[in-house]
């Protein structure tokens, strides 16, 4: 009845990691409605990647390595279904196993997997290894979207024995390696909040992929329904509700990694950023949440500095204008508004 037809990405039944994999459903019937799922490994995509539609056109976005299946199901007016399945590879093929991974300045984490592993060797050190020179010891640090603890361990390092560091991360995988990564690196001034960062008290869904810990997203975040994972519900509350419930001192700085959801935290970040003008580091996903975040960040008076070239920019207009996919952002408050 159907076929599913690769039209881009997928090369001898395989696709390089990170790559965009786009798919063509071919039918003869006309008012044939379909629904697709993703299988990574022995787990299938608990959510559908889009409901029941008439459209043709499939793009998948794989960010783990392994083996994967695309499921089309389908069904026509008359009553008539079934599904078809296509089977292909995510390159390069690793143990998903937890992994050692020795990563410079950053010190030895534990990973789910070795393609993290090989990742986190060098992720972020532009933005990380300036913290030290940025943060003042006895600092109290917040740290939303914490994961596994790439920003946590060197923010405990820059606070010190007499700082501060909260770890927001609403993941159950996330926490758990988290955990040990804190202990690991005898970071006691660090505290774990399994809680999500959110627009107001709620129990949103979240999804969760047990072969790659960066891959939990909120459903607040725009790559929500492109990404496959387990769907889970997590707690969620806004940052200056949490910050009074649970007593917690006044920021100096604070992290913000929640994968395109930096919009929907914005209502509870505002009162925050309004009483204790904290240093942001601020990690930005798409052109769209720039556009959006950016400009009310300038309204509450912060400047911004790219983290890899050092560009300043008293406002958001040419950062804006000339953003890019990714960027990392030190967001300093001027001093006037100090």
């Amino acid at each position: 009845m159907i076929e599913i037809l690769p039209t881009s990405g997928l090369v001898d039944g395989k696709i390089p990691i990170g790559s965009e994999c786009r798919f063509r459903i071919v039918t003869a019937v006309a008012a044939i409605e379909i629904q697709v799922h993703l299988r990574h490994l022995l787990v299938f995509h608990p959510k559908n990647l889009r409901g029941w539609s008439t459209s043709r056109e499939i793009a998948v976005f794989p960010e783990a390595p392994g083996n994967y299946s695309l499921l089309v199901e389908w069904r026509t007016p008359a009553g008539e279904n079934g599904c078809v399945e296509l089977a292909f590879e995510v390159e390069p093929g690793t143990s998903f196993q937890p992994t050692l991974v020795e990563s410079g300045t950053l010190g030895e984490f534990w990973a789910p997997n070795g393609h993290e592993a090989n990742g986190i060797a060098g992720y972020e050190n532009s933005l990380l290894g300036q913290l030290e020179l940025l943060i003042a010891p006895g600092s109290v640090a917040y740290d939303i979207g914490a994961n596994i603890g790439l920003a946590a361990v060197p923010l405990a390092k820059a606070v010190g024995p007499s700082g501060k560091v909260f770890c927001f991360e609403p993941n159950p995988l996330c926490v758990a390696y988290l955990q040990a990564n804190l202990e690991r690196h005898g970071c006691n001034q660090c505290r774990i909040l399994p809680l999500a960062v959110t627009g107001g008290e709620q129990q949103v869904a979240f999804t969760v992929n047990f072969a790659n810990s960066l891959l939990g997203l909120s459903l607040h975040s725009g790559f929500y329904g492109s990404k496959i994972g387990q769907e889970i519900l997590v707690a969620g509350d806004r940052l200056d509700l949490l910050q009074q419930r649970f007593r917690l001192p006044p920021p100096d700085v604070i992290k913000i990694d929640v994968e395109g959801a930096e919009v929907a935290i914005l209502p509870g970040l505002r009162p925050v950023l309004e009483a204790s003008r904290p240093l942001l580091l601020l990690e930005l996903h798409h052109f769209t949440l720039a556009a959006a975040l950016l400009p009310e960040l300038s309204a509450l008076g912060y400047w911004f500095q790219d983290c890899v070239t050092g560009e300043k920019h008293e406002g958001p207009e040419s950062l804006i204008a000339n953003f890019g996919a990714v960027r990392q952002l030190f967001c300093f408050p001027n001093p006037a508004d100090a």
